[in-house]
C-alpha cells in the first residue's frame, strides 16, 4: 500500500517555515499496513499514485485563522486534494484536514467552547465504514463542524452535536475530527475504517 501524508507547517521562528510530522501517525501506518511505503507529501511536481492521500492535522483553516503557515499549509492540500479528485485516489482528512475539507465542500466551522483537550463520545449512525456504534477519544480541536451542503454525509457526531466523521457524496473524500496516531494503544475500529476507505 502507498500513502501519501500532506504534513502540517510551522513556523518556530518569524518566516521560518518547516514541514513537520507526528512519527505517530507513520507507526500507526506501520503497524496496521505493515508493508506500506509512505511519503511525506511536499514536492508539487510529485507525480506518483497512491492508493490514499492524507491529510494530516496541525493547523488551523486558513479563513478561520489568517496567517503566512495557514496558507502555506491551504496551498499543500488544495494541491494535492486535486490530484486525489483527477486520479480517484481515496483521501482521508484527519482534524485539521477533516475541517479543511468539510470548509472546502461548503460547511460551517464554529467555534465550541471547551472542546479541545477533553474526552469526547462519538456515536455512529449506520455505515459502510466503521461496525461499531460508540467511541471516545480526546478532543485536539477548537472547532466543530456544522452541515450545511447537501454532498455532505454525517457519519459520527458528538455529544455537542458536532460532526466528528463524514464522507463526500459521490467522492471518496473523508474526514475523522479525532487522531487515530494519538492512541497510547492503536485502536483496530481506525484499522477497520481506513481499510474500507480505500477499498
Amino acid at each position: 500500500m502507498k500513502i501519501g501524508i500532506v504534513p502540517s507547517v510551522k513556523e518556530p521562528y518569524p518566516n521560518q517555515f518547516e514541514l513537520s510530522l507526528d512519527l505517530n501517525l507513520i507507526n500507526f501506518f506501520y503497524y496496521y499496513f505493515k508493508n506500506s511505503n509512505i511519503e511525506i507529501l511536499k514536492d508539487k511536481n510529485n507525480k506518483n499514485n497512491y492508493d490514499l492521500i492524507v491529510l494530516s492535522g496541525g493547523n488551523d483553516v486558513y479563513q478561520v485563522k489568517k496567517s503566512k503557515k495557514n496558507l502555506l499549509r491551504k496551498k499543500l492540500d488544495n494541491h494535492f486534494l486535486k490530484i486525489a479528485l483527477k486520479k480517484n485516489i481515496p483521501i482521508l482528512g484527519i482534524c485539521y484536514g477533516a475541517q479543511f475539507l468539510a470548509y472546502k465542500y461548503g460547511n460551517k466551522l464554529n467555534k465550541i467552547k471547551g472542546h479541545n483537550n477533553r474526552i469526547n463520545k462519538i456515536k455512529f449512525v449506520k455505515n459502510d465504514l466503521i461496525n461499531i456504534k460508540f467511541i471516545k477519544t480526546k478532543c485536539y480541536h477548537d472547532y466543530g463542524i456544522q452541515k450545511k451542503k447537501k454532498n455532505f454525509q454525517e457519519i459520527g457526531m458528538s455529544s455537542k452535536d458536532s460532526i466528528e466523521c463524514f464522507k463526500i457524496i459521490n467522492k471518496k473524500i473523508y474526514g475523522i475530527m479525532w487522531h487515530p496516531e494519538r492512541d497510547k494503544v492503536f485502536k483496530k475500529y481506525n484499522y477497520e475504517l481506513i481499510k474500507n476507505i480505500c477499498n
